[in-house]
């Protein structure tokens, strides 16, 4: 890991996770793609992730900047963005990074990294969140997927409890909204691992067993 790429640089977690890697006196590289223009060298802008745009910005910054390791921070659990919106920013876009990253590393058959930020609402699928958690399995299916039929491409998902944001502002019960510079460093203190899918709070990992075990539960959370 020596070169990396942001991908939705502007939220709120990549954003703390950036500031934890600056700090950590560890010789990186690290380049950033938004859809918000910025005067910094580093960071790339790009109007949309889902056209042949992506495909040029990727080949460009990937081949150049000799990146291995990439991060997918796209996605929102906002209930006020309509189904489309929902579906666009947590599997759509999602998807279509992955897709390009699979091609560039067997088009140039080198190595890549993807790290996907999911939730733990890819396995705790409710009513109240089923869009948004359906959405994020099937990116993780997908990512996957492409790492058993790609040698080039792992993966490492973490699968996030609820975090301190604007969206978990009125979240109860309180004692499971984790502070969002504690999961930094806990993703950052997991970035060597391979292939992998980790729940962050390991906490999380217990609920959604024992949600499995005992579905009627789930009204409770």
């Amino acid at each position: 890991m020596k070169n990396l790429l942001f991908v939705g640089s502007n939220s709120l977690l990549a954003r703390s996770l950036l500031s934890y890697l600056k700090l950590s006196n560890e010789n990186l590289n690290i380049y950033k793609i938004s859809s918000k223009k910025s005067n910094d060298e580093n960071t790339f802008f790009i109007k949309s992730y889902i056209d042949n745009e992506l495909t040029t910005v990727f080949n460009k910054i990937i081949l150049e900047k000799k990146i291995d390791t990439i991060f997918i921070f796209n996605g929102s659990s906002d209930e006020n963005k309509n189904y489309s919106q929902i579906i666009d920013i947590n599997m759509r876009v999602p998807i279509r990074i992955i897709e390009v990253c699979n091609d560039i590393s067997l088009n140039h058959k080198i190595y890549l990294k993807v790290i996907f930020i999911s939730s733990v609402a890819s396995k705790f699928i409710k009513l109240s969140n089923y869009n948004y958690g359906l959405s994020k399995f099937f990116v993780e299916m997908y990512l996957l997927n492409k790492s058993f039929q790609n040698k080039f491409i792992s993966y490492l998902i973490f699968r996030l409890g609820p975090f301190e944001s604007k969206l978990t502002e009125n979240f109860r019960p309180r004692f499971l909204v984790s502070g969002i510079n504690s999961i930094s460093i806990k993703i950052y203190k997991n970035l060597r691992k391979n292939n992998k899918t980790i729940t962050l709070p390991k906490f999380w990992f217990l609920i959604n067993l024992l949600l499995n075990l005992f579905p009627f539960l789930k009204k409770k959370l």
